[in-house]
């Protein structure tokens, strides 16, 4: 939600987890099936990387508000974070600067 803290963003990806497991138990049969299977797993992600990055991040900044941690936090936290998908389907978070002319630079 709009307000957020660590224990319901927990919660929140949790369920992401559950959803993503009874989605590989799934087999798509036909085209259809394949194209709605794979847009389901990729909105999926798209929420997991979402609850990670928003767990994460422990300051309040922007629309990002952490009842938790209510202030925002330059020092430690005034960066992107970057997160990386394993072979394994595992997020890798990668807290801290970008560095200047990496191609992951936002």
């Amino acid at each position: 939600g709009i307000i957020r803290d660590g224990a319901e963003m927990a919660l929140g990806l949790d369920q992401v987890g559950q959803l993503e497991a009874r989605l590989a138990e799934l087999e798509p049969v036909g085209v259809g099936d394949m194209v709605q299977h794979r847009t389901l797993a990729n909105s999926l992600l798209v929420a997991r990387c979402c609850f990670t990055a928003a767990q994460t991040r422990r300051e309040s900044r922007g629309a990002h508000y952490r009842r938790d941690f209510p202030e925002m936090d330059d020092a430690h936290w005034g960066f992107p974070i970057r997160l990386e998908l394993r072979e394994d389907g595992s997020l890798v978070e990668s807290p801290g600067p970008v560095a200047a002319g990496s191609a992951r630079e936002p």
